[in-house]
């Protein structure tokens, strides 16, 4: 559509600088999409571009009219190394986006488990992914399992699909003081809390810290 967006999709590196050098906006938007070129080349998985303009400036948080932004495209595409560069260079990795899902359980709705790993802050090379298995129940930067931010959030699509992926209800978080269920009560969240409900798990757990179930709280 642009000048810029087309030597982006075509990986011309040299156009590219010679464009930014002119002053052509790094961080323009499509006005069909809301694209940025950034986003372009986050959705190609082109990493030597996305270098290039995250190394000239672009901006790593701006969206398009979908909500998306570099980490979520990359992420929804399994752009591996691309999503590797952005938390490198700072991006956020684990963020509500515009339609209240998180970008963790987005990678867990969307089959990129490892992408789940890789956001965690999870290794590569650790005893759960040389076994085989994708671990579910990690503690995030926040204390908490990806079931209990999805939880939170009421990002129901999210609790299901880590459910689905064998998630532990009755996991408490690391402060003591909550599970999935009592953060979905507690944020007024009636479809996650019905969904974690039906497991027939948790329902009576009171994390030590607080001493109170999630019925205790929804009574409140």
């Amino acid at each position: 559509e642009t000048p810029l967006f087309r030597a982006v999709v075509k990986s011309h590196t040299h156009i590219i600088n010679i464009l930014l050098g002119k002053g052509i906006a790094i961080d323009y938007q499509s006005q069909m999409t809301g694209d940025t070129a950034l986003i372009v080349a986050a959705r190609l998985g082109d990493h030597s571009i996305l270098k290039l303009l995250l190394d000239r400036g672009a901006c790593m948080e701006m969206e398009n009219k979908k909500g998306q932004n570099a980490m979520t495209i990359a992420i929804f595409y399994g752009r591996r190394q691309c999503v590797s560069t952005l938390l490198e260079r700072g991006g956020r990795a684990c963020f509500e986006t515009l339609n209240g899902v998180s970008t963790l359980s987005q990678a867990y709705q969307w089959g990129r488990l490892e992408m789940g790993l890789l956001i965690a802050g999870a290794t590569e090379d650790s005893n759960e992914a040389n076994s085989g298995r994708i671990p579910v129940d990690f503690f995030t930067a926040n204390g908490m399992t990806p079931l209990m931010f999805c939880a939170q959030l009421g990002d129901v699509q999210g609790v299901q699909a880590l459910l689905k992926s064998g998630a532990q209800v009755d996991k408490i978080s690391e402060d003591g003081r909550h599970t999935s269920l009592t953060l979905a009560a507690l944020n007024n969240r009636v479809e996650a809390a019905r969904v974690l409900a039906c497991t027939g798990v948790g329902s009576n757990i009171a994390p030590p810290n607080s001493r109170r179930t999630a019925l205790m709280i929804a009574a409140d």
